[in-house]
Order: structure tokens, then C-alpha cells, then sequence
């Protein structure tokens, strides 16, 4: 923004790379068709519908549970960070740099944390254990702002990314077959999204009623908490239709 003038001009700059992925998409689309052309591939894969998704499993609805309590933290805070951190004495451009830090970081939780999960004997405990970082830090966020702030929302990033990937991971363990991936998958995201989107709009109602940003992020990590009675049941073995 201050290179290039107005805000309309920094999120228009955005356009360019989206544009390039565009091009690369557009390129390794193309061949795909040709691949799939040569091998004469006609098989068709059976559509998936609303009424075949695991809605009776209870494995399968702890881990949408466990996805939606991460992902309204995530898309709350993704909103959030960088205003709260504003509006208690950051300049603009630290708290973008904080916000680029979470989103950075979660690549490097969500590459290694499931590797690591799958490894350990106690996967559960690996679960917990990243979640309470996650939620700690979290708090950290809400109420000392000025303590370490880049240190701390890069551990709350690396713990947020490694326990959504984590479980995302379970999408395809647990399913029988591809098509059974798929209905979990369907089922899981459909719910995990719809819920989540409400979560930037209810933080925002929270700030215009009661002001406090450590009240808005104690809340959040309320929810995170909620996480834990789901991880009993994110166990080995399950297998869903």
C-alpha cells in the first residue's frame, strides 16, 4: 500500500499471481486431457449424494467436530489477528507481518506434525498436546499482545496448521474405499465450512458489543477446548462405509 498508493491498488497487485496460477493450472489441465486421452480412459466414478453420506457414524461426526472447532479458530482469527493487533498499538504494517507470519507458519505444522503423528505410538497424545500449544498461545494472543508477539503467533500457527492436517488425514485412513473417502470428505467439509463461516461474523458482534479482544480470543480457545472430548474417538483402526 505505501509502494503503490491506495489500498485498491495493493489488493488488485494480488490479481498477478493468481493469474499465474491460472496459467500453470490451465497448462497441467491440458495435459491431464492428453494423458487421459492416450490411455483411452472412459470409466466414469459414481456420483456422490447427499443421503449417502456416513451421517449415522459417530467416528465420522467427532471428527467433523474436531475440524469444525479448528477451523472457526482459524477463519476467525485469519480475520481477526491483524486488526486486533492494531487496534492495542501495532502499526499497520507489523500486524500484516504477524498475520503473514500465521499463515506462513502453518504450512510448516501441516508438512511435518501428521508425519509425526503417524509415528508415534500415542497419536492421541500428539493430538492433545498440539491442540493445548494452540490454545495457550492463543490466550497469549488475547491478553499479553506485546509479549513476543511473532514467536508466539508462529506457534500458534505451526499448532493450528498441524491439527487440521492432522485430521484431514483421517479423511482417507479411516474410509474403506476412495468413494467412502469421498462421502466422509463431503460430509466432514460441508458441515466444517458452513459452521466455521460464522465465525469472523460472531467475533466481530462480540468486538461491537463488548470491545475486548481478550474476551473475543478466550472465547475462541473455549472453543478450541472443545476439541479435546473429540480426540478420544480420533483413534487407529476405524473404518467407515
Amino acid at each position: 500500500m505505501d509502494g503503490l498508493g491506495s489500498w485498491q491498488r495493493a489488493l488488485a497487485f494480488w490479481a498477478l499471481p493468481a493469474a499465474l496460477a491460472f496459467v500453470v493450472w490451465y497448462l497441467v489441465e491440458e495435459k491431464g486431457h492428453q494423458v487421459d486421452a492416450d490411455r483411452e480412459v472412459t470409466a466414469t466414478r459414481p456420483a456422490v449424494h447427499v443421503r449417502d453420506l456416513p451421517w449415522r457414524s459417530r467416528p465420522a461426526w467427532s471428527l467433523t467436530a474436531y475440524l469444525v472447532c479448528n477451523s472457526i479458530i482459524f477463519y476467525t482469527t485469519l480475520a481477526w489477528l491483524a486488526p486486533s493487533f492494531s487496534d492495542r498499538g501495532s502499526v499497520q504494517s507489523e500486524a500484516g507481518v504477524l498475520l503473514g507470519v500465521f499463515t506462513a507458519s502453518q504450512v510448516i505444522g501441516a508438512l511435518v506434525m501428521p508425519a509425526v503423528a503417524e509415528r508415534a505410538p500415542a497419536r492421541r497424545t500428539v493430538y492433545a498436546v498440539t491442540l493445548g500449544v494452540c490454545l495457550l498461545s492463543l490466550l497469549a494472543i488475547g491478553w499479553a499482545p506485546g509479549v513476543l508477539p511473532g514467536v508466539v503467533v508462529a506457534v500458534f500457527g505451526i499448532t493450528l496448521g498441524a491439527g487440521f492436517a492432522m485430521g484431514l488425514a483421517l479423511l482417507s485412513e479411516w474410509a474403506v474405499d476412495p468413494s467412502a473417502s469421498a462421502r466422509l470428505t463431503a460430509m466432514a467439509f460441508s458441515v466444517t465450512y458452513l459452521t466455521a463461516s460464522f465465525g469472523p461474523l460472531v467475533a466481530g458482534g462480540l468486538m461491537d458489543l463488548f470491545g475486548s479482544w481478550p474476551l473475543t480470543f478466550t472465547l475462541l480457545a473455549i472453543v478450541g477446548a472443545a476439541q479435546f472430548a473429540t480426540i478420544p474417538a480420533l483413534r487407529r483402526g476405524v473404518r467407515i462405509q
